[in-house]
C-alpha cells in the first residue's frame, strides 16, 4: 500500500477544521457555565495531569483544554506538511500560515500578556 500525502494532507486539514469547531464550541460551554477558572492553574488543572473529572464544570474546562490542544497540534501539522510537501502551492502554504499565525496571536494574547479568557472574571486586577 503506498502513502498518498495528499489524502493525509486533507485528513489533517480537516481535523484542525473540526477541532476548531469544536474548541468554539466548548469555549461557549465552559463561558456558559462559568467554568473559565475551574482550573486553576496551567498547564496542570488543579495541580494534576488529569484532574477530578467529577465536577462538571472542571471537566468541561479541561476538556476544552484537551480539544484546544489537538486543534493546536493539527494547525502546527498542516502548516509543516504544506511546507514540506506542497512549498510550490503558495495558496496552500500561504493559508496554512495564516491559521498558525491566528493561533500563536490568540496564545501570546491570553498567556504572554496575561489576558483573562472573555466574560470570566479577572482573579486580580488589570492596569
Amino acid at each position: 500500500m503506498r502513502f498518498d500525502r495528499r489524502r493525509f494532507y486533507q485528513v489533517v486539514a480537516v481535523l484542525a477544521a473540526a477541532c476548531a469547531y469544536a474548541t468554539i464550541v466548548l469555549g461557549g460551554t465552559v463561558r456558559g457555565m462559568d467554568a473559565g477558572l475551574a482550573c486553576t492553574d496551567w498547564p496542570l488543572c488543579n495541580g494534576s495531569v488529569v484532574p477530578d473529572l467529577g465536577n462538571p464544570r472542571v471537566a468541561v474546562e479541561y476538556a476544552h483544554r484537551l480539544v484546544a490542544a489537538v486543534t493546536s497540534l493539527s494547525i502546527l501539522l498542516t502548516m509543516v506538511l504544506a511546507l514540506l510537501w506542497y512549498r510550490a502551492e503558495l495558496r496552500l502554504v500561504l493559508l496554512s500560515k495564516v491559521a498558525f499565525g491566528i493561533l500563536v496571536a490568540q496564545v501570546v494574547a491570553l498567556f504572554a500578556l496575561r489576558l483573562p479568557p472573555m466574560g470570566v472574571a479577572s482573579p486580580r486586577p488589570i492596569g
